[in-house]
C-alpha cells in the first residue's frame, strides 16, 4: 500500500495522530486527508479513549480511505509512547504528528515536504501557525524565529510549534520521544533533533493549534511541567562535553527555565510595582497579538516617567505657594493690611501713595534716629 503512494518527486509523508477525544477529531483528520499532496498516509492511535464515538468514527475513515488511513487502539500509555508507537508504523520518509484538536491548513504538507527536499542536511521544516478557538476563529498568529539550538536552549523555547515535518530516519536515530516526560517531551525532542542538522522555517501559517477548555493545559499541572523543564536541561547538560556555545549559555538557560516555572505556577504575569518584574521580550517578536497588546518595558518606563513628571510639577506648585506665603509674611504690617483692605483696582494708586508716605532712610530725622 505505502510503496504505491511513494513517488520520487513526492516522498511519502506519514502524519501520526495520538487521539483521546472525538470533539474536533473529524476536523483534524479531514485537514490532513484534504491536503493536495499526492503521497500521504495517516496513522491514528487511539490512546485508550473512553469516548464511545471513537471506534465508529475511525472505522468510517478506514472504510472510506483504506489506502491512506489506518488506525490502532491500545490502553492508555500517554502521548510520548503513543507517538513512538505510531512512528514505528510510519512508512513515510518524512513524518509529523497532529493532535486530535489541531489542524493542518491547505497546502501545508506540500510546502513542508518541499522544504525538506531542498537539502539533505535539513532534518526539520516548521511553519508559522495560528491559534484558534473552539469555533475555529483565529486568536493569534505565531511566527517563530529562525531555529538555532543555542537560541532554543537560551530562551527555553522549543521554537518549533504545530505543523512541523521531520525526517523519519532522524526521529529513529535519536530514539523518538522521551517516555518519561509528559509535559515537555516536545521541547526535549526538538532539542535532540537540533543536534542532527538544520531546521528550515516557513514564515507562512500552515497549521492551527486549538485553544479551548478541554485542551490539556498546565493550570492543574504547573509544578510537574516546571520540574520537567528543569529535567530537560539537566538531561542536556549531563552529556559529556556539550558544545561550547551551550556551556556558555548554561546560566541563562536555567535562569529562564526558573522564571518560566514561576510564571507557570502563578498562571500569568506580574505587576511592575512588585519586587521582581518579569517581561517576556521574546513573545512580542513571534506573537501577532502580543506585539500589539503587550506593554514593553520602555512603554512601562514612559508611563512611570510621566507620572513622576506630574508629581514633580505638583511639588513645584506647592513650593511656589510656600515661597509666596513666606514673602507675604516677610512684608511690613501696613503692607499686609493694605493688601487686605485696598481693592485690586486701587492698588496701583495705593503703591504710589505708599512710596510718598514711606520714611526716607536718608532724611536727617531718620539718621538721628
Amino acid at each position: 500500500m505505502n510503496s504505491e503512494l511513494n513517488t520520487l518527486d513526492s516522498p511519502l509523508v506519514t502524519i501520526v495522530m495520538p487521539v483521546t477525544k472525538t470533539r474536533f477529531l473529524a476536523q483534524a483528520i479531514d485537514s490532513v486527508l484534504d491536503q493536495d499532496y499526492p503521497s500521504l498516509e495517516v496513522v491514528v492511535l487511539d490512546d485508550g479513549s473512553s469516548d464511545p464515538a471513537m471506534a465508529p468514527l475511525l472505522e468510517s475513515y478506514a472504510e472510506r480511505d483504506p489506502d491512506r488511513f489506518r488506525f490502532v487502539r491500545h490502553e492508555n500509555v500517554g502521548q510520548s509512547e503513543t507517538i513512538n508507537r505510531g512512528m514505528e508504523m510510519a512508512a513515510g520518509d518524512f513524518a509529523g504528528y497532529l493532535s486530535d484538536d489541531d489542524l493542518l491548513l491547505p497546502g501545508a504538507i506540500e510546502h513542508l515536504a518541499k522544504a525538506l527536499q531542498v537539502s539533505a542536511d535539513t532534518v526539520v521544516a516548521y511553519p508559522a501557525y495560528e491559534i484558534i478557538d473552539e469555533k475555529g476563529e483565529v486568536l493569534d498568529t505565531i511566527t517563530p524565529t529562525d531555529y538555532s539550538l543555542a537560541d532554543s536552549v537560551r530562551l527555553h523555547d522549543s521554537i518549533v510549534g504545530a505543523g512541523a515535518l521531520f525526517r523519519t530516519a532522524a526521529f529513529r536515530r535519536i530514539g523518538g520521544w522521551d517516555r518519561d516526560l509528559r509535559y515537555r517531551a516536545d521541547y526535549d525532542f526538538w532539542l535532540r533533533l537540533g543536534s542532527l542538522g538544520d531546521f528550515q522555517r516557513i514564515p507562512e501559517p500552515l497549521a492551527a493549534w486549538r485553544y479551548h477548555g478541554e485542551a490539556g493545559t498546565v493550570a492543574d499541572a504547573g509544578l510537574r511541567m516546571s520540574l520537567e523543564s528543569l529535567k530537560v536541561l539537566d538531561k542536556l547538560y549531563s552529556h559529556d562535553g556539550p558544545p561550547v556555545e551551550l556551556e556558555d549559555l548554561r546560566a541563562e538557560a536555567y535562569r529562564n527555565a526558573f522564571i518560566q516555572a514561576a510564571m507557570t505556577l502563578t498562571l500569568g504575569g506580574n505587576d511592575p510595582s512588585e519586587r521582581f518584574f518579569v517581561f517576556d521580550r521574546h513573545m512580542p517578536k513571534i506573537s501577532q497579538a502580543a506585539s500589539s497588546a503587550v506593554a514593553t518595558p520602555d512603554a512601562l518606563l514612559s508611563v512611570q516617567v510621566a507620572q513622576l513628571d506630574r508629581e514633580v510639577a505638583e511639588l513645584r506648585h506647592q513650593i511656589a505657594q510656600r515661597d509666596e506665603l513666606v514673602a507675604y509674611l516677610g512684608r511690613p504690617w501696613w503692607w499686609r493690611l493694605s493688601r487686605r483692605l485696598v481693592p485690586d483696582r486701587l492698588r496701583p494708586h495705593a503703591k504710589r501713595l505708599g512710596r510718598r508716605l514711606r520714611p526716607d532712610p536718608g532724611s536727617p530725622s531718620n539718621r538721628g534716629a
